[in-house]
């Protein structure tokens, strides 16, 4: 409790004095525009200050003969987040995949989806690390999320995709 105070209580701080604070300009120089200066403070990076976050791993799967689809959803639960939290962002990783099939036949993974408890969607590029989101500001952090592959195959014959690590972190306040 103490931390989340003094995390608002900074935040707070930091606001009053970017609000109090004047933009300066240089004097005109003949001929010259003026130029000035601001500063620009993100409302995300204020609430990140008192942000909790809670991680889960799910192991999302696609198998293909030919084409391109979505693979079904893969649920996490985040059943133990406090009632009320709400979002500041979403982070999502695939990790390293395994595949099976003939050496001929790949599956591509570019892109997977993530989907809100609300059934709100948000499609995110595949990253060799992991991808961020503020889509979800303000949802509702607590229940079930899911995440969904999207898979092209490349070649010929049947081929599966699996991710055995992938991980959603909701990043929350309360």
């Amino acid at each position: 409790m103490k931390k989340r105070l003094l995390a608002g209580l900074l935040a707070a701080m930091m606001m009053v004095s970017m609000l109090a604070t004047t933009a300066f300009a240089a004097g005109p120089v003949a001929d010259e525009e003026p130029e000035v200066y601001s500063v620009t403070v993100s409302a995300a990076d204020l609430l990140a200050f008192g942000e909790s976050s809670m991680s889960k791993t799910v192991a999302p799967s696609l198998g293909l003969n030919s084409g391109s689809e979505w693979s079904l959803p893969v649920t996490a639960r985040f059943s133990t987040i406090p009632t009320g939290a709400t979002v500041v962002k979403v982070k999502a990783s695939l990790g390293k995949p395994t595949s099976s099939g003939p050496i001929t036949a790949v599956i591509s993974v570019d892109r997977f989806r993530l989907t809100a408890p609300d059934g709100k969607s948000v499609d995110l590029a595949r990253s060799t690390m992991a991808s961020e989101t503020t889509a979800f500001n303000g949802n509702v952090a607590k229940g079930n999320w899911q995440l969904s592959i999207y898979g092209q195959h490349v070649g010929s014959g049947y081929s599966a995709i699996k991710f055995p690590n992938a991980t959603i972190t909701i990043y929350y306040t309360v």
